[in-house]
């Protein structure tokens, strides 16, 4: 058990540099360098793990990852016999649920064409206030709509070969 938790750990803590949203500015106040963010982590539990655990767990990284970098992070943990289905179905109703960029591209312009003048008052506010402080407590982070996966344990190269092969992984001997 001891050595599934320090790896769920060591993902976190592998994961930190891509988590970096915000710094501290100490006191009750953060500074926003971005939006907040909420980010799964998908990897195998041992049978003895109760809900409180993982609970107690998911505090314990929020903590820092909420305050420290803007980001909440839920924990997705299985038994090791329902991992690999688990992650199978989130990642195909995932893919269902994925909105390509050019088409959130496309509304988005729609919408600066429809508000010109607006546009051109809101960039000129930008641009006088380029940081932004808030409340701690004020920080509203994103429900996880559907099925979500960010972080995840790759448990075999037959797996990796899988993921790759279904496009759900870009693969590492090419350019990412």
């Amino acid at each position: 058990m001891k050595k599934r938790i320090f790896s769920v750990l060591l993902c976190l803590v592998m994961a930190l540099p891509m988590l970096v949203a915000c710094e501290s500015s100490g006191g009750s106040k953060i500074r926003l360098n971005g939006t907040p963010m909420t980010l799964t982590i998908y990897a195998i539990t041992d049978e003895k793990t109760t809900e409180d655990g993982i609970k107690q767990a998911e505090k314990a990284i929020n903590e820092i990852t909420e305050y420290d970098f803007t980001t909440h992070v839920v924990l997705k943990l299985f038994t090791a016999d329902e991992y690999a289905d688990a992650l199978e179905d989130d990642l195909a109703v995932a893919k269902r649920n994925f909105v390509a960029p050019a088409e959130t591209t496309t509304e988005a312009e729609e919408s600066d064409t429809a508000d010109t003048e607006e546009g051109e008052e809101e960039e000129e506010e930008e641009t006088t206030e380029s940081r932004v402080y808030v409340e701690r407590d004020e920080i509203e982070y994103p429900e996880i709509d559907g099925a979500q996966v960010d972080i995840l344990l790759i448990t075999s190269i037959d797996q990796f070969n899988s993921l790759v092969a279904n496009g759900d992984i870009q693969p590492l001997d090419g350019e990412l």
